[in-house]
């Protein structure tokens, strides 16, 4: 969880202008995601300075509880969202639910737009095409945080071409998400952030939290945080376990994270005849699966969906990140620099940009076993190099992926947006 203080800004939100103004947030998920964190640590860094924040989301879920309790209004409505990215291929049924549903969707938007009379409407990530279109309608501003990678095909180009089209101003959480945007017009880049007064290994003690989780001190700790689904790279790591075991025969994979699925999608009728037919419901389940297939469930944690990642990285000897496909930014790679636990990483989208490669990390060939399993040999029969590396990153961190930075940039970025 992400906490904050009034003090951790050493400045005021009048300084720059942005008092009175009203700021409306949108953002398609309800879950415990990179994207949605950073959206909550935006979102409550100006409210600390006392902006006006108001939020909408498409589901219910982790985000809608966390803005509830800090008392931000935060409203949960079906939202027009064309999903395509790196991650998340073009497919006709998704094509066909967004057309199906964005008369309706728009309709609502206008009128929530209207009553809520926002000076700015921010969208967090590309998928927002529909409330993009509905702040058109009304006349409203909009800034468009990009935070994924679309894909380098002319079906990403069309994508891009129609995000600069209808944002004011477009913002990009990498250099690489930002090259999408070169030949298109003006592109901030805004580096996600973490709390490093939260994210802080003097806070918690390595032995007490293995002891709480049951795991050996001796014991070494290779962990992955992340939803399960392929392209994050777990069945990469199940496929490098052997080499490592072989290696180090009593390590432990420790896997926190679940299956990017709706609330209740376990309840719906799909998932009943899923089920039915023998099917996975989720790729968390199918992962557990092939991992008891491969004979590995011993030398396997599954910890499912967790709020303190400060403290099980604590556990962690390393951190594994290993997509298979471009991501925006891995999130999970800060958090682990500020952290102090060294990782290996796919050299991949924007990794170059978060690990130095040898100095705060490794970076190793996308969607081999082998080289990662090498990476991970390196790290656990190397404690100095690995300390020094975890060391190396948290400096790394604090001055280039700083909470205040981040806050400040974006509301420099939201003064730029004149009515």
């Amino acid at each position: 969880m992400i906490s904050f203080k009034s003090d951790a800004f050493p400045y005021a939100a009048s300084t720059i202008g942005l008092v009175g103004r009203r700021i409306l947030f949108v953002h398609q998920g309800g879950g415990l995601s990179g994207s949605s964190q950073s959206l909550y640590a935006l979102v409550m860094g100006l409210h600390t300075l006392g902006v006006n924040c108001s939020v909408i989301i498409g589901q219910c879920g982790w985000l809608e509880a966390q803005f509830k309790k800090a008392g931000i209004e935060c409203r949960v409505m079906p939202l027009a969202c064309w999903g395509r990215s790196a991650h998340v291929p073009l497919q006709a049924g998704m094509v066909a639910r967004f057309l199906a549903t964005l008369p309706s969707d728009l309709t609502r938007l206008v009128r929530e737009i209207r009553r809520s009379s926002p000076d700015v409407i921010y969208l967090n990530t590309s998928a927002l095409v529909g409330p993009a279109l509905a702040a058109r309608l009304v006349g409203v501003p909009v800034v468009w945080h990009v935070r994924e990678w679309l894909g380098d095909d002319a079906l990403a180009f069309v994508n891009c071409q129609l995000i600069s089209r209808l944002a004011n101003m477009v913002i990009a959480n990498s250099d690489f998400v930002a090259s999408q945007f070169a030949r298109l017009g003006t592109v901030r880049r805004v580096y996600n952030a973490v709390d490093v007064t939260e994210f802080d290994p003097s806070s918690f003690c390595k032995e007490q939290v293995r002891q709480e989780l049951g795991l050996d001190p001796a014991r070494p700790v290779v962990g992955m945080v992340s939803v399960i689904t392929r392209p994050k790279g777990h069945w990469v790591l199940l496929d490098a376990a052997p080499e490592i075991l072989r290696h180090y025969p009593n390590t432990v994979f420790l896997v926190i994270g679940g299956a990017p699925l709706p609330e209740g999608y376990d309840r719906t009728l799909r998932a009943r005849l899923r089920r039915a037919l023998g099917r996975c419901c989720d790729q968390a389940r199918a992962f557990e699966e092939d991992v008891q297939r491969a004979g590995l469930t011993p030398h396997f944690r599954f910890l499912g969906f967790q709020e303190d990642v400060p403290r099980l990285l604590t556990a962690m000897d390393v951190l594994v990140f290993v997509p298979v496909a471009p991501e925006g930014f891995g999130r999970p790679l800060i958090e682990a620099g500020a952290m102090e636990v060294p990782v290996v990483a796919s050299d991949l989208g924007p990794h170059r940009e978060i690990v130095m490669d040898g100095e705060t990390g490794l970076l190793v060939t996308p969607k081999d076993p082998r080289a990662l399993a090498d990476g991970i040999l390196t790290l656990l029969r190397n404690p100095t190099y690995a300390h020094r590396l975890g060391e190396n990153a948290r400096r790394r961190v604090s001055t280039k992926f700083s909470l205040v930075d981040y806050v400040s940039d974006i509301e420099q970025v939201l003064e730029q947006i004149r009515l």
